[in-house]
């Protein structure tokens, strides 16, 4: 017995001895005993539950679970400023969760930001920068992780873009005047206001760094998220070369040709760079072709930076038109809407076609009797404009039955250009169709029998017709009566 109560002390005073001397001193004991030293805490007004988990052991991650629920009830009841106190101890006591930092970074950038626009641009913006910033801070306590790194560059490059390649210029503009949150996510003081895809870049790059060491540990190609996501460095090299182009297309609508051109260099030599690296067996059809595009389009500066003078003569303008065009018809295929929407968009400030895009109903363009709507056929022959016009029923519990209406609209043309227009119903039946002879204004009317959305749709009236992309039409609506 002596025996073995000796033994039993020489084991305990030995595993004591390798704790304290040993186990204590690994780098990953010493990053966890910061989370459980109390004077660290953030001061919060969740922090009472917290402590008083703290004394209940194994019963901790019951009590991060509930911080977890009522982190979703303040949401839910728009206390935010409580949701964000509980975020700073959830993202405290969860260091080392790469999930928790991605969500909560995204929730409060995107859902809350967005609950918070309507109340004042600064309560939108300060969320915003509160989820990049939380996103930084994730990865900064995840040096290993690209994937927090490959998110972080990600919000910034869609937060920016992501409407059909419609820029957010009101997220943009917020974002190059706030010095102090680009020096937090550099590390260092900016000399000058970088855009949110100059940044994007950088933290792609990043990713790509991590992730080469993670490969080099591991001998895996990709980083697989447990959220679903897989990082690979393919992946990231396209957003990369995106961010290039947006950055060429920000300058280009900013009359900033320089910059255009040096920046779609860097697409394209990015884009040669991915040919290059992976092959084209990885790389798919569409983005093999993207160098050919941007050479293209390379091309096509010099011409519009002439065009964007005021002086210039409209021959020049129709010839920038038309090489933009012929851009748009031998990259049809692009499985990519950014693409012809930029170039559309350049199409439409020298052409003067402020609604291009109305080429199907659910995008149909509303017709108001305050407002003249002018359109072109265009960037090709084969263009389709659609319109609508909304018949109001009578106000709900008025007890008045809808009385068919009579509605007129004018249509002119511009140059004689041959259109023909059509207006359908709710199912989808026409209810009237005319095509112009010599005149260049027409009035047409229709009934509507019942109350909704009717659409007018206009497009050539043959292939023979006489067109010009530059050759506009406009439509007013007249009376509902």
């Amino acid at each position: 017995m002596r025996k073995l109560l000796l033994v039993l002390a020489v084991l305990v005073a030995f595993l004591i001895l390798f704790q304290t001397l040993i186990l204590d001193k690994l780098p990953e004991k010493v990053e966890e005993d910061k989370y459980s030293d109390l004077s660290n805490i953030p001061v919060t007004s969740a922090l009472p539950q917290y402590l008083g988990s703290l004394f209940l052991g194994a019963f901790r991650a019951v009590a991060i679970d509930v911080l977890w629920i009522n982190y979703d009830d303040a949401k839910q009841d728009r206390r935010y400023y409580e949701a964000k106190e509980i975020i700073e101890l959830i993202s405290y006591l969860q260091p080392r969760n790469e999930a928790v930092w991605d969500f909560l970074a995204w929730d409060v950038a995107y859902n809350i930001a967005y609950g918070e626009r309507h109340s004042t641009e600064d309560e939108w913006w300060r969320w915003i920068r509160y989820g990049f910033l939380k996103m930084k801070e994730g990865a900064d306590a995840n040096k290993k992780s690209p994937y927090l790194r490959y998110m972080l560059g990600f919000m910034l490059d869609h937060k920016a873009s992501w409407e059909g390649g419609r820029f957010q210029m009101d997220y943009i503009t917020a974002f190059e005047k706030d010095l102090e949150l680009q020096a937090k996510l550099i590390g260092k003081k900016v000399d000058k206001p970088l855009s949110p895809f100059e940044f994007a870049i950088e933290w792609y790059k990043e990713a790509k760094d991590v992730l080469a060491e993670y490969r080099k540990r591991t001998g895996r190609r990709y980083y697989a998220f447990k959220g679903g996501v897989a990082v690979h460095s393919l992946t990231l090299d396209i957003y990369i070369k995106e961010c290039f182009y947006y950055q060429a297309m920000l300058c280009w609508q900013r009359g900033d040709f320089r910059g255009a051109t040096t920046w779609l260099d860097k697409a394209l030599e990015h884009a040669n760079y991915i040919l290059k690296q992976y092959g084209e067996d990885d790389v798919s059809p569409i983005h093999r072709r993207y160098p050919n595009f941007f050479s293209r389009l390379r091309e096509i500066l010099p011409a519009a930076e002439a065009a964007d003078k005021k002086e210039t003569l409209l021959a020049d303008k129709a010839n920038v038109l038309s090489l933009l065009e012929q851009l748009l018809k031998d990259f049809a295929t692009f499985d990519n809407f950014y693409v012809h929407t930029f170039v559309s968009d350049m199409k439409k400030s020298l052409g003067g076609d402020e609604y291009e895009f109305n080429d199907a109903t659910y995008c149909a363009i509303g017709l108001t009797r305050d407002r003249v709507i002018y359109s072109t056929i265009a960037p090709m022959r084969l263009d389709v404009d659609y319109y609508s016009i909304y018949v109001a029923s009578p106000e709900k519990g008025s007890g008045e039955k809808f009385i068919p209406k009579n509605v007129r609209f004018a249509v002119d043309r511009e140059g004689g250009i041959d259109i023909a227009v059509s207006v359908y119903n709710q199912i989808n039946e026409k209810a009237v169709y005319k095509s112009f002879n010599n005149e260049n204004s027409i009035m047409l009317s229709f009934k509507a029998e019942v109350p909704g959305l009717y659409y007018i749709k206009v497009e050539m009236a043959g292939n023979d017709g006489k067109w010009s992309p530059q050759d506009k039409y406009s439509l007013q609506l007249i009376e509902i009566k």
